[in-house]
């Protein structure tokens, strides 16, 4: 049954996940390594992670219904008001085309708290809701900056292994929560998309995260090189729990969907019914609310005239943290906090980041905020900057221009 579950699961990923002839020759023989070492891990837990995957597939903007979540109540809902130019702009062919090929859900404009364009495709509408993706993780990093605000957490720089007890290893005492928030923890955590048995798999198809952490401890000194890893932001969710004394999804619907006044019910995706949140990826929400967490982010951490989240912390993700390393000589100019930057000067603009297209683009200088949720499923590496980054800003900021030679007519 196991040996049948692992070869449906790399099928379905050969098919679904463009692959030239040399990876498929090396997944094949990751293949034989894994039923080979198969006795080392707890059978039943994986044969229940690994029937998630195959009866999931790969993950969609709307898989909440092959996991746990909480929902988060819209308590206080306040529409985004539109426009009076609302979708009076057009999109160019090629622009349009290159829109459709990358499987486009959701694109919308919004120019002085006003929306100025939104449009869904593939029969995705407003009142979908939709997976963040890697988008959760920058979310984590605003409640994060709650949570210091509240006085759960005194600084940044706090130790990360007095909040898990199975953090004893040597190491283990140097890591902090900026560690983990600056994507540099120096864990050992395994962040491979085509390894059904590695650490990132198994977390996102539920196999219990009271299982799979306790393995995990640093290995290298953090603080020192930028490399990417969705455990960094498991643990800030977790101590976000513990010192809140909240399951996550309770503190995000008291101090973060309430305040903004959220139209629709959010969900935040568990490892299992009563366990932790996958925080590191699937927090589900409208285009339209998640255009409110841009909103918010633009204003400095005040939305309906009130600071959600600290101003000094959100000016903090604005600087990329240039200390750290990235690729041989290169230094970290794109990242900080969980807030994505664009290195370039041709747009100024930091993001919310997820795989397959999720987007929530702030432009500070231009007052606005772009969203785009897709389906590209072939992107799966973390680039610098992802290559259909400059395609969106590109789409977006040319609706601004159109928009500036209306209003001056």
């Amino acid at each position: 049954m196991l040996k049948k579950i692992i070869f449906t699961t790399l099928s379905l990923l050969i098919f679904l996940a463009p692959m030239n002839a040399q990876k498929y020759s090396e997944l094949h023989q990751k293949a034989k390594k894994y039923l080979s070492e198969r006795k080392k891990h707890s059978q039943k837990e994986e044969l229940k992670y690994l029937e998630n995957l195959v009866h999931c597939g790969l993950p969609t903007l709307t898989d909440y219904y092959c996991h746990d979540y909480w929902t988060v109540k819209s308590q206080n809902p306040k529409p985004l008001p539109k426009s009076k130019l609302y979708n009076q702009f057009t999109i160019k062919k090629s622009d349009s085309l290159a829109m459709s090929i990358a499987r486009t859900a959701a694109f919308l404009v919004i120019k002085n708290d006003s929306i100025i364009y939104e449009h869904y495709y593939s029969g995705f509408n407003k009142d979908n809701v939709l997976n963040s993706f890697s988008m959760s993780k920058t979310i984590v990093s605003l409640l994060i900056g709650k949570a210091i605000d509240l006085g759960y957490i005194k600084s940044l720089d706090e130790p990360v292994y007095k909040y898990f007890d199975w953090m004893t290893h040597p190491k283990d005492s140097l890591l902090t929560i900026r560690d983990l928030l600056n994507m540099a923890s120096g864990l050992n955590w395994t962040e491979d998309f085509l390894n059904p048995f590695s650490d990132i798999v198994k977390a996102y198809y539920g196999y219990p995260f009271d299982k799979l952490l306790p393995s995990i401890h640093v290995t290298r000194k953090p603080n020192q090189k930028w490399h990417y890893q969705c455990v960094n932001y498991i643990l800030a969710a977790m101590i976000i729990e513990k010192v809140s004394h909240m399951d996550l999804g309770t503190f995000v619907e008291k101090y973060l969907w309430t305040p903004l006044g959220a139209e629709h019910d959010a969900l935040i995706g568990k490892d299992k019914a009563s366990g932790y949140p996958r925080a590191f990826c699937c927090f589900y929400a409208t285009p339209r609310d998640f255009a409110k967490l841009g909103l918010m982010v633009l204003h400095n951490g005040k939305w309906n005239g009130q600071q959600i989240i600290p101003a000094s912390y959100i000016e903090q993700m604005h600087e990329p943290a240039k200390h750290l390393k990235f690729k041989l000589f290169r230094h970290v100019d794109f990242y900080k906090l969980g807030m994505w930057i664009y290195p370039k000067p041709k747009y100024k603009a930091i993001y919310f980041a997820g795989v397959y297209g999720q987007y929530i683009f702030i432009l500070p200088e231009e007052n606005a905020v772009i969203v785009h949720s897709g389906q590209m499923v072939n992107q799966l590496d973390v680039m610098r900057i992802p290559p259909d980054v400059p395609l969106y800003l590109k789409i977006g900021t040319e609706i601004l221009k159109q928009y500036e030679a209306k209003v001056q007519k």
